[in-house]
């Protein structure tokens, strides 16, 4: 169990299906993040597996805006937001792992994209996250992250200068956005050099 369940868990508890389950500071800076990421990627038609998936926001954000992968898998190790996926979506497109067992469930099988919004904030080991949804992507990967200047201090946060050290141990095709909200970046990878 990570350092965050229970705090997720009585959020979830208290407020439901909601911007405030997930702990985030409000829906339009949650929204903020998903447009940036999409639009640095092109997701229509493509396979997504996406890493802490909390409450499926992304999926929606997506489907709200007329964009439907052709595969799509939602991965959170919160059983609470899990079921509550199943619920609202196709029960098959959730599971409840742990992020770093995922190698070996998809050992044979890549997504075109893999994503991570928030994921990075609840994790100590965010260079194995990084490196994990490099490994099971054919095409890219895109993450958020909170700045190390955040005055979100219960989270992790992320030196801009650490994480492009990480990334380009993996591709010089690389987009970096920190534009959007005062503390926040976003990152995205590219396999193929053509790709951006």
């Amino acid at each position: 169990m990570d350092k965050y369940y229970n705090s997720y868990r009585e959020s979830f508890e208290q407020y439901g299906i909601s911007y405030l389950a997930l702990l985030w500071a409000s829906e339009k800076s949650m929204e903020a993040r998903f447009r940036v990421i999409c639009e640095e990627i092109a997701l229509q038609g493509k396979s997504l597996l996406d890493l802490g998936c909390g409450l499926g926001f992304f999926l929606d954000y997506l489907k709200n805006r007329g964009v439907t992968p052709s595969h799509y898998v939602g991965i959170d190790n919160k059983d609470f937001f899990i079921e509550s996926n199943r619920h609202r979506f196709a029960p098959e497109m959730f599971l409840c792992e742990d992020l770093f067992k995922l190698r070996e469930r998809y050992r044979e099988e890549r997504f075109d994209y893999t994503v991570a919004s928030g994921l990075l904030s609840n994790i100590e080991d965010w260079r194995g996250a990084i490196d994990l949804m490099w490994d099971l992507c054919r095409e890219g990967c895109a993450f958020n992250c909170l700045c190390r200047c955040s005055y979100q201090l219960d989270f992790t946060s992320h030196s801009l200068a650490e994480v492009i050290q990480t990334v380009e141990r993996l591709t010089q095709t690389f987009v970096i956005r920190h534009d959007y909200l005062k503390y926040d970046f976003t990152v995205v990878m590219f396999k193929n050099e053509t790709m951006y």
